[in-house]
């Protein structure tokens, strides 16, 4: 049952005792046994209350809302009410009793027995009786769906109408998602964090404010009045998830700058190279002339120049454009090679792998590069964990919108249970040359962003000091076309 519901068929709660209309209205007593009779075969709800909010008479049309009529007598009308709506009601009761004019309707939210509420228009009157005073009240619920609800229901975008109190008079399917519960009434219930920026973003009439959820959830939303009769009653919060969306710009970023950092250190790389040439024509002219000691130190001389140029070459082959053969790679076959790769690295640790590859789903990727996409992260995922650790492949439907030609995008992420990096490292993982390693050159994880930036996609990390890292590759989905070729790796 959603919190609030719009215009649609509608059907009227009356609430009073049968008996007291009759007086009230000048009807016949004679005819009160039959007139309360019609009122309890009718369905509708009645009831009578004294000054204090206390129910004295409650027909059966209490039993829609799951309570049995000896349930409600004598008790609060607060029990049947959601929310704040108990001290909305108290506060038009005293302008009632007062004698002070009030708007004739209620927005209330009526409280079923299971928790589940149901929107109500409350209209209260002030009678006297005898000598004695009463409140006498109608209200009109809302029964049926209508289209209009249907559609809020269909779309991904939560929408909250709220009035100037903080009730909830309206919640479509998403939006209780999101908030993780279809029985809210109040932003009072909310945390108090969320509340607040709530009303901020409300009473401020934002648009397209971001509000952290915690766990690193991220909502966008904007704020729209709610007007009823020239009057500002409440305001319309319209809301999503931009989570996915945010981390996408993060890794774009990342991008943009890794791409500067590669062609600066291309040039770099470049600069050195040229001397390195000299100084190998030196070593080899000295190497002609020397002997014994001296001999031997200018052959160490050209292994570590020789060293240092093949070095190079490597960086230049991943700093270089490529013209990437982008296909639809299956990630299931994909990772099964590399696999048979590592055997031998998987089993000397023994590191138990864990895949959880949906069957059939594909990604738009060279293959070549795919496979050494997978192969270096998971070879860093090894080196990071000490004997019997586990490594975990996951893959799936992102929730990343979509991409320019409307293909979602699809994830697969390589979690470990090792050493984990320092916050500070972070943004230096995919630096070329970067490593903490006491061997390696610095290259895997700088590669694997250069390959996967060349096949248009994204990549983060997450990590967690002495508790593990993962790594998470976006790439768009592939169809189910079957790809023919090659596949070893580059």
């Amino acid at each position: 049952m959603h919190a609030g519901r719009l215009q649609g068929h509608e059907h009227i709660f009356h609430i009073a005792d049968a008996d007291t209309m009759m007086e009230i209205t000048g009807i016949n007593r004679a005819r009160s046994a039959a007139i309360r009779e019609l009122l309890d075969l009718s369905g509708d709800l009645f009831f009578l209350l004294d000054t204090n909010l206390k129910v004295l008479y409650v027909n059966r049309g209490i039993e829609e809302a799951g309570y049995a009529p000896e349930e409600v007598i004598n008790k609060s009308i607060s029990k049947i009410l959601s929310g704040t709506g108990d001290m909305i009601l108290a506060n038009r009761a005293r302008q009632l009793l007062a004698g002070v004019e009030t708007p004739r309707n209620l927005n209330l939210l009526i409280l079923r027995k299971n928790g589940e509420t149901i929107p109500a228009r409350v209209t209260l009157e002030k009678r006297e009786i005898d000598g004695k005073t009463y409140l006498l009240g109608m209200a009109r619920i809302v029964r049926k769906l209508n289209i209009a609800d249907e559609i809020l229901d269909s779309i991904d975008t939560g929408v909250l109408l709220i009035d100037i109190r903080g009730s909830i008079l309206y919640m479509n399917k998403c939006a209780a998602r999101i908030l993780g519960s279809s029985n809210l009434d109040s932003l009072e219930k909310l945390p108090f964090n969320i509340r607040q920026q709530f009303w901020r973003v409300a009473t401020n009439n934002e648009k397209k404010a971001e509000i952290p959820l915690g766990e690193g959830r991220i909502l966008g939303m904007s704020s729209y009045p709610y007007i009823e009769g020239n009057r500002n009653r409440g305001w319309i919060l319209l809301f999503k998830d931009i989570t996915e969306t945010k981390l996408m710009e993060r890794a774009m970023a990342q991008v943009e700058k890794f791409s500067t950092l590669g062609t600066l250190a291309s040039g770099l790389a470049h600069e050195i190279k040229n001397p390195l040439a000299g100084m190998r024509l030196i070593a080899q002219g000295l190497e002609r002339e020397l002997q014994g000691k001296q001999l031997e130190s200018i052959k160490r001389m050209k292994r570590q120049i020789d060293r240092i140029d093949n070095l190079i070459k490597k960086f230049f082959s991943y700093v270089k454009p490529h013209l990437s053969n982008r296909v639809s790679c299956p990630i299931e076959d994909t990772l099964r090679e590399v696999e048979a790769l590592i055997e031998e690295n998987l089993k000397k640790k023994e590191i138990k792998l864990v895949k959880e590859i949906p069957a059939g789903l594909r990604v738009k990727v060279d293959p070549h590069h795919f496979q050494q996409i997978l192969l270096n992260l998971l070879l860093n995922a090894i080196d990071a964990l000490d004997r019997g650790g586990t490594i975990e492949v996951k893959a799936g439907l992102s929730k990343i919108e979509q991409s320019d030609n409307n293909s979602p995008y699809v994830f697969i992420s390589v979690k470990d249970n090792g050493v984990g990096i320092d916050e500070e490292e972070i943004d230096k993982i995919f630096y070329p040359f970067y490593t903490t390693k006491s061997e390696g050159i610095g290259l895997g994880l700088f590669i694997v962003h250069q390959l996967v930036k060349e096949n248009r996609g994204l990549i983060e990390v997450k990590s967690e000091k002495n508790r593990g890292t993962e790594f998470i590759i976006y790439f768009e989905q592939g169809k189910d076309e079957i790809f023919k070729g090659n596949r070893g790796v580059s």
